[in-house]
């Protein structure tokens, strides 16, 4: 019998986490995702998530902000990267 792994999106939500509280990002629509899973998450294990802003542009009106985040286990090993396109909602201020 293999040994258990956590789902492969587990992290995916605290990379989300990182965006919304590092970042103060009040609400948004997903426009894209990309995952690169690389090595199993497994019960027992230590685990980091980091992730930064790439890029911000405006399509059509809308404006929209790229994040990455990269998932790595205590030693460095990467186990997963993933990329989330955001379209962002206007504060109820700026109008």
């Amino acid at each position: 019998m293999a040994a258990p792994i956590a789902h492969p999106t587990l992290l995916g939500n605290q990379a989300l986490r990182l965006r919304h509280t590092k970042f103060t990002v009040h609400g948004g629509l997903h426009a894209k995702q990309e995952f690169e899973f690389l090595e199993p998450i497994r019960p027992g294990m230590r685990v980091r998530s980091r992730g930064k802003v790439i890029d911000k542009y405006e399509r059509r009106g809308k404006q929209y902000m790229v994040t990455e985040f990269v998932t790595e286990d205590e030693n460095g090993t990467v186990l997963v990267r993933g990329r989330f396109t955001q379209m962002l909602f206007r504060d109820e201020e700026e109008g």
